[in-house]
Formats: C-alpha cells, sequence, structure tokens
C-alpha cells in the first residue's frame, strides 16, 4: 500500500508541475496578453457549466456503485456504470448544443468586459473547449471506477495528456 501511495503522489507532483509549465508556456508565448485572456476564458466556461454535474457525479459514484455490488453483484453495478456513462454523455452532448447555440451571451456574461476581437476569439475558442466536457465527465467516472477497484495510478496520469496537447498547442498556434 505505502507503494502505490508513493507512486500516486509521485505522478500527482508530476502532474500539478506539468499544469505549471502549461501555465509557464501560456505566459511565455503570449504574455499578458487578449489572446491569453480569451483563452482562460474559453477554459473557464465549459469548466463551470459542468462542473456541477462532474463534482456531483463523481461524488455519489462511489457509494452507488459499492451498494449495488453488495446487494445485486458486480455484473449489475458494471451496467450501471455503462447506463450512467450514456446518459452523461447524452446531458453533455445537451449542454454542449445550448453552449454552442449561445456562445456570446454566455461568454458575455463571464467577460462582461470583452468587445471586438476578444470576444470573437474567446467565442471560438469556447465552441473548441466545450466539446472536452464530454470527456471530462467520462474521465470522472472511469477514474473512479478504477480506483473501486484499485487502480490509482491511471487516474493520477489523467491530465498528463490534456496538458501535453495545451502546452504543444500553444507552440504550434505561436507561428500562425
Amino acid at each position: 500500500m505505502q507503494r502505490v501511495a508513493l507512486t500516486v503522489m509521485v505522478l500527482t507532483v508530476i502532474s500539478k508541475a506539468l499544469g505549471f509549465a502549461r501555465e509557464m508556456v501560456l505566459s511565455y508565448v503570449y504574455g499578458a496578453s487578449s489572446i491569453t485572456d480569451a483563452y482562460l476564458i474559453s477554459q473557464t466556461v465549459p469548466a463551470f457549466v459542468f462542473s456541477f454535474i462532474s463534482v456531483g457525479i463523481a461524488t455519489g459514484f462511489v457509494p452507488i456503485y459499492s451498494r449495488i455490488v453488495n446487494e445485486r453483484g458486480k455484473l449489475e453495478a458494471d451496467k450501471f456504470t455503462s447506463n450512467l456513462s450514456n446518459t452523461l454523455v447524452l446531458v453533455a452532448a445537451i449542454l454542449v448544443v445550448m453552449v454552442l447555440i449561445f456562445t456570446r451571451p454566455i461568454v458575455k456574461f463571464f467577460a462582461s468586459g470583452f468587445t471586438g476581437e476578444t470576444l470573437v476569439l474567446a467565442m471560438k475558442l469556447t465552441k473548441i473547449s466545450v466539446f472536452g466536457v464530454c470527456f471530462t465527465n467520462l474521465v470522472n467516472i472511469f477514474s473512479a471506477y478504477l480506483r473501486l477497484h484499485g487502480n490509482f495510478s491511471v487516474p493520477a496520469l489523467v491530465s498528463f495528456p490534456m496538458n501535453l496537447v495545451i502546452i504543444l498547442s500553444v507552440f504550434i498556434s505561436a507561428n500562425y
């Protein structure tokens, strides 16, 4: 158990360092600019809109799954996980469509001072980043599922690909 805890701790520290590196790269490439502001808002909108769902599901999943395993068995608990995942994808898809339809008022709500090119860029970036929400909800469920089954390393690695893609995207976007 100590080895698992140490592994998870090391992976978490590396993950946080990579997140910090992501922020440093963004600052280095774009500095304190309207592009950085638009990017940060485009990340905030989906996170805010969907955080209520994600936190609620992640918090409630473990006790419900455990109860189903105890009362009806692992197969039924896995069916519950599958049904929950499908339902979340459907709900997330509906919310994504709503954000795509109402992007302008939503972005203006979060960034009332944005005008002109900054507003347009924030809207474009929000329309791109909102699709990540479908994956975020699934990652939260399956991370909890893996932890329930004793796999703590993979959930600790979840943010690695996202951070690497963002770092690479910032460098690529700087050339355009």
